[in-house]
């Protein structure tokens, strides 16, 4: 990622309490091995307002330089809203980033609710505009750094995300956030994404790449790096620079044998942890689970 000119990398998904990650050491990996301080490198994570609850370690954010908030969603009909649950946990999380952290809400995501309730807001031009008003009033009142448009199509519930709504959103919200505010999209690891990203590049500061949660058909690897390569070879090939992506690597193991079309079985890295010798930066597969070990997350990096 720093030798190929990329503009960070996004720890994909940064949370203790279901069972997706532990980033407490590997984001302290990235964190050590920065590049050279006239170059700018973001080590950017994410975290689930649902996620944050009393009592929760959450001093992992204290090594990240942004963090991708959500639990944002528009309602059934398309409209603002947020929650009282929402709220608090947004207030907790800028309270430990503090002001030198990148604090970004998320819009969307990939939970059934979120891809049915965005094509509802998204695709009608009054309702989108209506909601990126609402969305930069937010930002404004809130003092938060950004937005990050994560609006996902789904196979399984007939929808896809229309290009040209999704850049009229883009605009949108750029019309009415506040000078100076961080706007970024969230895309998957598919070609047509990567065309998607070369007509929204204009709009946005910077494209997160999902490059995780996918078992490689023959070696069962989770998203290895050949892969990696050839996923934002189709990003380069579409005009996007290097320094507008930040990949997403995954923090969190994968069962290699899964039957097809059944949801990914994930192991934290706290329980394949006590499993490694002691130092052990290599191994990578272990026990049947695939994971990121810290080599190999510094060959992607």
């Amino acid at each position: 990622v720093v030798d190929k000119g990329y503009k960070g990398i996004m720890a994909w998904e940064m949370n203790y309490d279901v069972p997706y990650s532990d980033p407490r050491s590997l984001t302290r990996t990235l964190v050590e091995y920065r590049v050279p301080e006239n170059r700018k490198f973001i080590v950017a994570g994410y975290l689930h307002s649902a996620w944050v609850k009393p009592g929760m370690d959450l001093e992992f954010l204290r090594h990240v330089d942004r963090l991708y908030f959500f639990g944002m969603r528009p309602d059934e009909n398309g409209d603002f809203f947020v929650t009282d649950q929402y709220m608090k946990a947004l207030q907790t999380v800028r309270e430990i980033l503090g002001k030198d952290k990148e604090l970004l809400i998320a819009l969307g995501g990939g939970a059934s609710a979120s891809v049915i309730n965005m094509h509802t807001m998204g695709t009608d031009p009054k309702k989108r505009e209506a909601y990126a008003r609402a969305v930069a009033a937010f930002v404004r009142k809130n003092s938060i750094d950004g937005v990050d448009m994560d609006w996902e199509g789904s196979g399984r519930l007939g929808k896809k995300v229309p290009t040209e709504d999704f850049c009229a959103l883009g605009r949108s919200l750029r019309k009415y956030l506040p000078k100076g505010s961080i706007l970024t999209a969230a895309l998957s690891r598919r070609e047509e994404c990567a065309l998607q990203g070369a007509a929204l590049m204009e709009t946005v500061d910077d494209i997160s790449v999902m490059l995780y949660g996918q078992l490689h058909p023959k070696t069962h690897l989770q998203t290895p790096l050949p892969m990696v390569a050839g996923i934002l070879e189709w990003y380069r090939e579409a005009g996007i620079p290097n320094s507008k992506i930040v990949p997403g690597v995954s923090f969190y193991g994968q069962v290699m044998d899964q039957p097809k079309g059944e949801p990914k079985k994930t192991v934290l890295y706290r329980d394949i942890e006590p499993d490694l010798e002691p130092g052990d930066v290599t191994t990578h597969v272990l026990n049947g689970v695939s994971f990121n070990s810290v080599e190999r997350i510094k060959m992607k990096r």
